[in-house]
């Protein structure tokens, strides 16, 4: 007997993984409803049931606690090898700890006595699952696997996208809706990602425009300031914490941080501290880290009514392909970052220990001065990566600008710089002969 949790933001594919790896068993599902109260949630996991034991008379049971269904439902599957999966578990605690200390008892005294039982506990919100469950002290040392399952990887993505699609593609796809399958699913069949963006976002009954207000429902539908922090960081890209305090009135302490830990652990939001910061530095800021998000805000949100209303007639006029490929530049450098690890094991010193990440200082928050990715390594070399996402090889245009950040730099004695170019396509001759390594989407896809 043992228990599994399964956790992971929504539309990442956890129902689809545990259905398929236990298709040849009994599966005995039972989900949560939104913001439904507790008899609600019992009424209709009886209801379930009785579907499941092909019995109408179950569903007519009145119970009021979790500990009388899960007793319940021991006394009717005694004989039966059945695997138990209690789906969106938040919902059907009401983000409480109720359901998981009364599951204790039953599974204490009855479940954890069957030889092959499994108990599969599944939910779209990661704080609560860290919190009330994983944490929990009802369940502590109760749990054989834990999975937080992630968005599929780049690598990942080519594979499921299909080997006949170009890299320069696919890295398209990866950076507009990021490594959700279900998002991925309505980029795949077009034969082009900016077509598949036409047609599924610009019209009032297509997925892109309609999933923003899902996430709402699931992911983060227990706190309104979810939601309130998304759209202040729609509008600033960098937020101070002292700008979300003040915006959304509300306080600085361990509310807030709670509230930032959740958005981060969903992947919604990521925290930016300037390379050479400790954590608590006033020059961190915070901004959309979700690749779906920053295509519907940049794209999307400021058409609402237009298409609600059935104006768009054109979607290429509003997502024009220069300003596409302009926003993918930006997504691409934001995804190097976030990928530092990848950088450094493709140009070789990932056993190297380093610290990577934005440079920026406070005197140039204004001027916009900013290096995207650099590695402070503890062998004393200094990687400095300049990134381009361009559809041809970038010429000797850009070295001035990229020099003009080397010389901007702080320097230490002893140190050596490594120039690095991160190009999607390359470089021309003339402009690779002045870097000391070039990676190209070849390089950052090979496995």
């Amino acid at each position: 007997p043992s228990i599994l949790i399964i956790y992971g933001r929504r539309r990442v594919g956890k129902t689809t993984l545990i259905e398929h790896s236990f298709q040849d068993t009994l599966l005995y599902k039972f989900e949560g409803l939104e913001g439904k109260s507790k008899q609600n949630q019992l009424a209709h996991c009886l209801y379930t049931l009785s579907k499941y034991l092909k019995d109408q008379n179950v569903a007519k049971l009145q119970l009021k606690t979790w500990e009388e269904f899960f007793d319940f439902l021991f006394e009717k599957t005694r004989k039966k090898n059945i695997v138990l999966y209690l789906e969106e578990i938040q919902w059907l605690a009401e983000y409480g700890s109720d359901l998981i200390s009364d599951l204790k008892c039953v599974w204490d005294n009855h479940f954890s006595k069957k030889k092959k039982f499994k108990l599969i506990l599944c939910g779209s919100s990661p704080s609560y699952i860290q919190k009330e469950v994983i944490r929990s002290k009802a369940l502590y040392n109760r749990s054989e696997h834990i999975i937080f399952l992630q968005p599929f990887s780049l690598y990942e993505t080519f594979l499921f996208m299909g080997k006949t699609r170009s890299q320069f593609e696919i890295m398209d796809a990866y950076l507009a809706v990021g490594g959700l399958p279900e998002y991925l699913k309505y980029l795949k069949n077009e034969s082009s990602t900016y077509l598949a963006l036409l047609k599924n976002s610009f019209h009032p009954d297509s997925f892109f425009f309609n999933e923003y207000d899902k996430i709402f429902t699931s992911s983060m539908a227990d706190n309104k300031y979810y939601r309130k922090i998304i759209d202040l960081l729609s509008h600033v890209r960098f937020a101070t914490r002292e700008q979300i305090t003040k915006k959304l009135d509300i306080k600085s302490g361990g509310s807030l941080s709670s509230i930032l830990e959740d958005l981060t652990l969903m992947g919604f939001v990521e925290s930016v501290i300037p390379l050479g910061a400790n954590q608590n530095t006033k020059l961190q800021r915070f901004k959309i880290a979700d690749p779906y998000l920053s295509f519907y805000f940049r794209f999307i949100h400021p058409r609402i009514q237009a298409i609600r209303s059935h104006q768009i007639k054109k979607p290429e006029l509003v997502l024009p392909y220069e300003s596409y490929r302009q926003w993918l530049g930006f997504a691409f450098e934001d995804w190097c970052r976030r990928n530092a690890f990848l950088v450094a094991k493709k140009l070789g010193f990932e056993s190297v220990s380093y610290e990577s990440g934005s440079f920026f200082r406070r005197e140039d928050l204004e001027s916009g001065f900013q290096i995207d990715l650099v590695f402070e390594r503890k062998d004393r070399v200094v990687t400095v990566c300049e990134i381009k996402y361009t559809e041809t090889p970038p010429g000797k245009k850009i070295l001035k600008s990229y020099l003009d950040k080397l010389e901007r730099y702080p320097k230490k004695k002893n140190q050596t710089f490594q120039r690095v170019l991160i190009s999607a396509q390359g470089a021309t001759p003339e402009l690779s002969q002045s870097f000391d390594r070039v990676l190209t989407l070849a390089d950052l896809f090979s496995h």
